[in-house]
């Protein structure tokens, strides 16, 4: 990731441009939408729509999660907020799933964090052997810092919604999340944790 927000992010917005890791893609197949798909009342098309908005939404978030103004890139970003958001103590195999990201990546990204007094490590109380990650109040002060101005810089980006469509969209992406949730551990059931 860089520090900084290069080009234009228009292209991040435009169909049939980005995947989420970055890789250039294609509408190649055809508009027919979701391949193999057989439930749900939506049309193919639409659900396609739908995975593209969201692929190009997640990879703006990225860009826009790295200007330098926020001094807290995306990934250690995104491990704060967690850690704060389910208020206890994991592993790092467990922060591993539930942001999906490869757990060499994320323990070098942890190293660097605990070395900066974002995080430590304590002793698993229910196995000796292993250890815990907890967030210090230095990474929740610098995590809501970081979450303060991200906030005033999506209130700009999105000045033309309105508190109510701003606040649909909150919940049409809650429900979202909820249901892919659900949905992962129905296929996933016994194979690990699930992307929360």
């Amino acid at each position: 990731m860089t520090n900084e927000v290069s080009g234009d992010l228009s292209a991040v917005l435009q169909p049939g441009t980005l995947a989420a890791d970055g890789e250039a893609t294609s509408d190649a197949d055809g508009g027919e939408g979701c391949p193999g798909a057989t439930t749900g009342t939506a049309k193919p098309e639409t659900t396609q729509t739908l995975v593209d908005s969201v692929v190009r939404l997640v990879r703006l978030s990225r860009r826009f999660g790295d200007v330098a103004m926020f001094s807290l890139p995306w990934l250690p970003y995104a491990v704060l907020h967690y850690l704060d958001d389910i208020q206890t103590d994991v592993r790092l195999t467990e922060l591993s799933d539930a942001l999906a990201y490869d757990i060499s990546v994320l323990s070098r990204q942890v190293n660097g964090m605990i070395d900066h007094g974002l995080l430590t490590r304590v002793r698993d109380p229910n196995d000796g052997r292993a250890w815990l990650l907890r967030l210090t109040d230095h990474g929740r002060l610098r995590l809501h810092e970081a979450s303060r101005r991200r906030c005033a810089m999506v209130r700009e980006y999105l000045a033309a919604f309105d508190d109510a469509e701003q606040a649909l969209c909150a919940k049409l992406v809650d429900q979202m999340s909820a249901g892919l949730i659900d949905a992962a551990h129905r296929h996933t059931a016994g194979e690990g944790a699930i992307i929360q």
